[in-house]
């Protein structure tokens, strides 16, 4: 298997989501000439550029790929400016030790419980 992206993915991941080829490739930062030829198959990005449409999009570069047929992503990005306080929680998290992560787990699960 070579790590040539895989139109049909690529069309696939933009779909779930929605969007047209115009607002992924906005979305993507590149040409929509570009975006639409990575669709077409005419022409293959590198591997910097795949690793950047499956995060723009909400998947993996293993699944653009074909390495793997799963095609969400195990990892969540979130900024600052998405949600201030969840980012400062995983901060905090991640500077902290296990027991840390597990209260704040804990904690978070009977919020669950207590809505549903």
């Amino acid at each position: 298997m070579n790590n040539q992206l895989i139109p049909e993915r690529l069309i696939a991941a933009r779909k779930v989501l929605g969007l047209t080829q115009k607002k992924a490739a906005e979305m993507c930062l590149i040409n929509q000439g570009a975006y639409s030829r990575y669709e077409s198959g005419e022409r293959s990005p590198k591997p910097s550029t795949i690793a950047h449409l499956a995060a723009t999009l909400g998947t993996t570069s293993e699944y653009l790929i074909g390495k793997t047929n799963t095609s969400e992503s195990e990892t969540i990005t979130i900024t600052r400016n998405d949600d201030p306080t969840i980012f400062e929680l995983v901060t905090a998290t991640k500077k902290g030790d296990i027991e840390t992560a597990q209260r704040l787990l804990h904690y978070y699960k009977k919020m669950i419980d207590k809505n549903n």
